[in-house]
């Protein structure tokens, strides 16, 4: 993903704007919002073939998930300010889940989406443990995001 940002800035950066254009065509101009979709769902696989591009030529194999992954990062980190900005610059620190509805009310995932990459860093960071407290503590984490 943040290879993105160094092989190909100007499509990333063309691609948030469409983003935010998109966002702010929804609920005022549908006619607007539909090309504007289009030309989203244009740009974001034209990202991803180049991610899975780049990663076939560093001799990594490309499965369905990990360009769902990919896809479903850039959405993501596009609809947040924050994020967006990462993405531009190359720095983001984890896999993003895809946005929901809560973008089209103006909430911008942000929260949301920043709380994962705040998890997921710190977890990257800590040592792995396994057996029965491990699963314990996973169960009880995923209990909490409910």
């Amino acid at each position: 993903m943040n290879q993105l940002a160094r092989l190909v800035p100007q499509r990333v950066s063309h691609f948030i704007d469409v983003v935010e254009q998109v966002r702010g065509s929804q609920l005022r101009d549908p006619r607007a919002a539909a090309e504007a979709m289009q030309t989203q769902r244009a740009e974001l696989a034209a990202l991803t073939d180049r991610a899975a591009e780049a990663m076939t030529k560093a001799g990594y194999r490309i499965s369905p998930a990990a360009l769902g992954r990919i896809s479903n990062t850039l959405i993501g980190a596009a609809v947040d300010r924050r994020l967006a900005d990462d993405l531009r610059r190359g720095r983001l620190i984890a896999e993003l889940p895809a946005p929901g509805f809560e973008v089209l009310a103006g909430a911008g995932a942000g929260s949301e989406w920043s709380a994962v990459a705040a998890r997921h860093s710190v977890r990257a960071s800590e040592p792995r443990r396994s057996g029965p407290a491990s699963r314990r503590s996973a169960s009880a984490s995923r209990s909490r995001l409910k």
